[in-house]
């Protein structure tokens, strides 16, 4: 297929793209909402028949409940029919035209059965010949197949008007300011070196694009003006001594002595008048090329180009930078300039056989082959991933550096000893407008990556950890935007002693062990909610939370309900990666040992619940005034939303008086199942007697009133 190369191909392909995947998608959901209404109908079915052959009745039973579920309809959306071994009508309240085959299948108009068209049949045999037969009609369903089509053709065709008037938006963009580039192009070329692309935007990619090109168009019209000032005084130096030439051959032709050579000199003469003529020519066309344009040329400044190379060089604008001296010469330049800088040959053959002191430590550079060079660091401190100020240190950290073909860097890496070094490769690609850093990790036991940490995990010595793992990292800037993708494969600890937790009572008060009662049914799964939405998925540890919290500024917690037990029975909480990764240890094996419902059971007689109260009974009975187990679905919701920060949560409600019901209604909505919506309260009652399904019983303290009040809004 020959390649798309005009904007106009390229926004057609795609849009035919999006378009088919739409109407494919919309066709799939179609069918999928037939398929789920059979489903519905096959469902209804098999119940009906459930209850007419429970406990195997004979065939004077079965007819009788027969007629009775036939008498007990308000409508004849099913039907049923019991027949004998030769077929014989004995009981119900259809007489199809035909029989049904054995178990569920379609039934239309053929069938006979007065105002069905389109419908579902379920046939039983039955012992001693007799059959029974069930069929439901769909049509009350079919007659929104219109509204169903009509809905899904207005929300797929919105979304692909959308996709075309972006695509629509990005090609005229893109056409004009190739316009801008054409136009500006063509009046070089006409003669007009001033002409120059239009910038629209200097923060845009456009903009910047327009200002590189502009500036290398004010560097080849000062290479011309320099070309033509060269060029015109060439002339003048090679016309003064031709001037002279042709001088002095015109004084000698003006003697008598040169009679005898008469012929020979006014040939020179004629030839010495044409090469002036010619160097005059010349010179007149310096100066129609530079001459009126000259004033408005300014020197040529080395000081300027070396700025003007750096910014060329420079990625886009980013907030951390450095500056680079160079002599009287100073610029502060991003990251990626830095990187392009510091890895340039001749830098590296002059820090070739040095050590370099450096924020990470320091780094010796040492070449590694004809084109590459080694860089070691031990002791190594890498900041400013993850927890704010937490270093991560290493023992030692060798990587390698090389180009390749597209000038990009490249080479392998070793974190830790040689014996159990982490190892993988990177390459980096470094444009004007952005680093993009790709880490991938070669498979490597877990028990090695833990190894790196050996001195800040007291646990490690005792510990067994099986599994393999590797990842993937991205890092680019300045967008400063960090991709983290462990894998771990057959992750397994033990020797850690968690399984003494097993029959251990819960204590977290002086006065004595937690109450033995159960949490009841809605607050278990208002935490879930809350704080671990994969906890019945995951062994102890969730991947995906994992690398959202591995970042430049990580915006939540990765820590499960596993791992925060961990942090409240044996790690403590100290902040920083020593702590995570004695958490995630412990959290693996607690997992394994205890199983969910126990973890869930001490999680939440354990964890603390603000202002010295400890675990979910003294929480309820304090905030509440309640058992945990009667909590409602919105006081359950409640009491986990507090459970991020409960002291900041329980001080903005004794401060303000109102509860955070944006919260509250956020993990309301990712309890599964989803409790009822709660009622708001009665006007101008008092209490009144509710049951306890009813999500907003009467307000019996300030924090229920305050929550009914703010969930009724």
């Amino acid at each position: 297929m020959a390649p798309l190369r005009s904007l106009r191909a390229i926004a057609f392909a795609f849009l035919t793209a999006i378009g088919l995947a739409t109407v494919l998608t919309c066709l799939a959901v179609y069918l999928a909402l037939l398929a789920t209404i059979d489903r519905q109908i096959d469902k209804r079915l098999h119940g009906e028949a459930a209850e007419l052959l429970a406990d195997g009745p004979d065939q004077t039973l079965l007819m009788q409940r027969i007629m009775e579920e036939t008498r007990r309809r308000d409508s004849g959306d099913i039907g049923f029919l019991l027949t004998d071994r030769n077929g014989r009508h004995l009981a119900g309240n259809m007489t199809p035209a035909h029989g049904f085959p054995l178990g569920l299948s379609t039934i239309d108009q053929s069938a006979g059965i007065p105002g069905l068209t389109r419908g579902r049949a379920l046939v039983h045999a039955l012992p001693e010949g007799m059959t029974l037969a069930l069929a439901a009609e769909s049509e009350p369903i079919d007659d929104h197949d219109a509204q169903r089509l009509l809905i899904l053709a207005s929300g797929f065709g919105t979304i692909l008007l959308l996709v075309g008037l972006g695509i629509f938006a990005l090609s005229l963009a893109i056409r004009r300011n190739i316009e801008a580039v054409r136009g500006a192009a063509e009046a070089i070329v006409d003669g007009d070196l001033r002409a120059r692309v239009p910038v629209e935007g200097a923060g845009t990619a456009f903009g910047r694009q327009a200002q590189a090109f502009n500036h290398m168009l004010d560097r080849i019209e000062a290479l011309m003006t320099s070309l033509s000032q060269i060029s015109n005084d060439v002339a003048h130096d090679l016309r003064t001594p031709l001037a002279r030439l042709h001088a002095q051959l015109a004084r000698l032709a003006a003697t008598p002595a040169a009679d005898a050579l008469r012929p020979q000199v006014e040939e020179a003469l004629a030839q010495s008048e044409e090469i002036l003529a010619m160097f005059a020519a010349i010179l007149r066309i310096t100066e129609v090329e530079g001459g009126d344009r000259r004033a408005m040329f300014r020197r040529l400044d080395l000081s300027g180009i070396a700025q003007d190379a750096a910014e060329a060089i420079e990625a886009l604008a980013d907030d951390k930078t450095q500056t680079l001296h160079l002599g009287p010469w100073q610029r502060a330049i991003s990251v990626p300039t830095v990187i392009r800088l510091a890895t340039h040959p001749v830098t590296l053959r002059v820090l070739e056989g040095r050590t370099l002191r450096t924020p990470f430590g320091r780094v010796a550079v040492e070449p590694d082959g004809p084109d590459g060079w080694r860089m070691t660091c031990a002791p190594c401190a890498l900041r400013g991933i993850g927890l704010p100020g937490d270093a991560v240190r290493l023992t030692r950290l060798v990587f390698t550096l090389a180009r390749d073909a597209d000038m990009n860097l490249q080479g392998d890496f070793a974190l830790g000893e040689p014996a159990h070094a982490v190892r993988g490769r990177w390459r980096a690609a470094l444009t004007p407008q952005q680093l993009e850093l790709n880490v991938q990790g070669d498979v490597t036991p877990i028990a090695d990556a833990f190894a790196l940490f050996a001195s800040t995990i007291p646990e490690l010595p005792r510990a067994q950890v099986d599994g393999l793992m590797r990842f993937d990292l991205r890092l680019r800037l300045p967008e400063r935007t960090l991709e983290f993708r462990p894998r771990l494969d057959g992750f397994r600890v033990a020797g850690l002693g968690t399984e003494a937790l097993l029959n251990a009572a819960p204590q977290c008060t002086a006065e004595g062990a937690v109450p033995a009662g159960g949490f009841g049914t809605w607050l278990p799964r208002a935490v879930i909610a809350a704080e671990d939405q994969r906890f019945h998925e995951h062994t102890g540890y969730d991947l995906d939370e994992i690398g959202h919290a591995l970042s430049f500024e990580p915006q939540r917690g990765a820590s499960t309900l596993s791992q925060q037990l961990a942090r409240l029975v044996y790690t403590g909480g100290a902040r920083g990666h020593a702590r995570k990764l004695r958490e995630l240890l412990y959290a693996v094996e607690l997992d394994r040992t205890l199983g969910k419902a126990r973890v869930m059971h001490l999680y939440l007689s354990l964890v603390p619940w603000g202002q010295g109260r400890c675990g979910a009974h003294a929480a309820a009975a304090q905030l509440l005034h309640k058992r945990v187990d009667q909590l409602t679905p919105a006081e359950a919701a409640w009491l986990a939303s507090l459970l991020h920060n409960p002291d900041l949560e329980l001080a903005r409600f004794d401060a303000r008086g109102e509860v955070n019901a944006a919260r509250v209604r956020w993990v309301l909505s990712q309890m599964r199942p989803l409790p009822r919506t709660p009622k708001p309260p009665a006007r101008g009652g008092g209490a009144r007697s509710v049951s306890p399904e009813d999500a907003t019983a009467a307000p019996a303290a300030p924090i229920q009133q305050a929550l009914a009040l703010a969930l009724a809004r």
